[in-house]
């Protein structure tokens, strides 16, 4: 009975197969009977289009396994008895890579099926200097080339090359972002720069994908170019770094395959890149990553668990992606991280709890953030040199947070809510940025066994610390001071004026004493002039202070002080 269904059977087979460039062919035409329940077509993978037609006679059929074929088209899905035909449309096959179909006509007893195989396999293509050329050639042409101008102009040989269009008439090695070396003993192109030359706009070519010998892929800037980065990107197997940055129309589907990057270690997508959240995952499968940068507001909701698989991560920047609200729990996995940055993702309201188990990280960058909070386990982060988390309104107790990060360069925590001492600086021997305005610290300042030399910016405005400024000779290094609103006591030491500072607010404390005339070298050189008024502080101002603060003209920043205090010869 199957055999003799079979036998009614009679298939047609048009084909229209195109080559990698879509040159239009003559259409190869087959007939032929069935004689098995299985019959197999292959076609290369580098082609175009391809369009079966499929001509049944004598037998109603449908096809049962739609689902599995769902990139193909069909038209239509099923047919009634007398003559009755289909077209399968296979698309272009963009990445050259293998692709199978098993395609499963069941005839209307539902009994007897005819499977039809579809393949297409991999075309081995040979790649040469020659063809890297035709390939710079094509993005040339797909992106408005001849109406390249450099950033000094209209073509002029006078213009620095690094700002000098491409000039198909002079080797490759003269053209703007190109880099070469040699492979095999020819020159091929490693390095790719394309940036934003005025005039830049279209769509970039698949044709991308066959510089093979490519190791860097630098896409910036070019906010005039639209459409889909191309598919073929997946086939620069030798690239380690990938950058696309400010693409303000450019989107892209990330492709299930994209993990052929083995080589890739540093992944860049920013500015207007779109691509969807739910995508977000397909790039834990690129296990050699160690450093990813997705710095886009366009990606909205949670980030998709399974990060942990990058295992070779080191930094991972996140800054910008104002709509994401959760980071992935598996995120603390991540033992080789050394740089996190957040800074500005605006719906991120909390840390996971054992953010204490990235225990190399060096850098955390957080500020514009929505966490109020840090983690118990923040205090293990031991290896920690810079932190930068203003203006977030965090709360909690310093001393516990950060006591012990003996490697601290840069800590920015001001415009927060911490409460504590400053007991805690005595472990920090390499701090350089100390920004604490803003909080709610109290207990003293021990400038002398809490500062180190090396300190460059000391800002603790606003805090109810209390203390003196003695040893502040001693931070040689020290550029920035504003400790203005506190309760420091005592005298402002005649050694600050050996200090090379750019900024000074010693405003609004309990300060005594006169002015030494040793001050008035780095006052005349501060501008705007430092403050001193708020304070306690009396007797005859000396000429030498009166010159370097150019008296009456800023009188406000040394005359007002507080009831019962002020000088002489200065108008309060």
């Amino acid at each position: 009975m199957k055999q003799s269904i079979f036998s009614m059977l009679c298939i047609f087979l048009f084909v229209l197969f195109s080559c990698s460039k879509d040159k239009e062919e003559e259409p190869v035409v087959t007939t032929f009977s069935i004689t098995s329940s299985v019959e197999k077509y292959q076609f290369p993978a580098n082609g175009g289009e391809i369009n079966i037609k499929i001509i049944a006679e004598g037998a109603s059929w449908k096809i049962s396994n739609l689902s599995e074929c769902s990139i193909l088209k069909f038209t239509p899905e099923k047919g009634g008895e007398g003559e009755s035909q289909v077209e399968i449309s296979v698309p272009k096959n963009e990445t050259n890579s293998e692709r199978k179909w098993n395609v499963k006509f069941t005839l209307n007893n539902n009994v007897d099926s005819l499977v039809v195989a579809i393949e297409q396999e991999k075309v081995e293509k040979i790649y040469s200097a020659q063809t890297d050329s035709l390939v710079l050639v094509d993005i040339y042409t797909a992106l408005n080339g001849e109406e390249w101008k450099s950033a000094g102009g209209p073509r002029e040989a006078s213009v620095d090359r690094r700002y000098y269009p491409w000039d198909l008439t002079k080797p490759m090695s003269t053209w703007r972002g190109v880099r070469l070396a040699e492979v095999s003993g020819s020159l091929r192109v490693m390095g790719l720069v394309l940036d934003a030359v005025s005039g830049t706009k279209g769509t970039l070519p698949e044709s991308i994908g066959d510089l093979v010998e490519l190791n860097n892929l630098t896409i910036d800037g070019m906010t005039q170019v639209s459409g889909s980065i191309p598919k073929s990107i997946i086939n620069l197997t030798k690239c380690d770094t990938l950058s696309i940055n400010k693409g303000a129309l450019m989107e892209w589907k990330i492709p299930d395959n994209i993990n052929n990057l083995k080589e890739l270690k540093f992944l860049c997508l920013s500015g207007g890149i779109t691509f969807e959240m739910e995508e977000f995952s397909k790039l834990y499968s690129l296990t050699s990553l160690e450093e990813l940068y997705v710095n886009t507001a366009m990606l909205m909701g949670a980030m998709p668990d399974g990060i942990g698989s990058l295992s070779n991560l080191k930094v991972l920047n996140l800054n910008g992606i104002k709509n994401m609200t959760s980071l992935p729990e598996d995120l603390t996995s991540l033992s080789k991280l050394e740089e996190f940055y957040i800074a500005y993702c605006e719906k991120i309201n909390s840390l996971p709890s054992d953010i204490g188990s990235l225990t190399n990280l060096r850098i955390f960058h957080a500020k514009g953030s929505s966490f109020t909070s840090l983690p118990e386990s923040f205090n293990s982060l031991k290896k920690l040199e810079i932190v930068k988390m203003s203006s977030m309104q965090i709360q909690g107790n310093i001393d516990k947070l950060f006591n012990g990060m003996s490697n601290m360069v840069l800590l920015h925590l001001d415009g927060n809510q911490f409460t504590g001492t400053l007991e805690w600086l005595t472990s920090m021997k390499n701090l350089k940025e100390l920004l604490l305005s803003g909080n709610q610290i109290g207990g003293e300042l021990r400038i002398e066994d809490m500062l180190t030399p090396n300190i460059e910016v000391l800002m603790l405005s606003g805090n109810s610390v209390e203390g003196t400024l003695k040893g502040i000779g001693n931070l040689k290094e020290l550029h920035t001071i504003d400790v203005s609103s506190c309760k420091l006591t005592g005298e402002i030491p005649a050694e600050l004026g050996d200090l090379n500072l750019l900024t000074c607010f010693l405003n609004d404390n309990n300060l005594t004493g006169n002015l030494s005339d040793k001050l008035a070298s780095i006052i005349k050189n501060i501008f705007p002039k430092p403050m001193v008024s708020g304070n306690r502080l009396s007797g005859t101002l000396l000429e030498a202070i009166i010159e370097a603060y150019g008296l009456p003209n800023n009188s406000a920043n040394i005359c007002p002080q507080q009831e019962g205090y002020g000088f002489i010869n200065c108008d309060n």
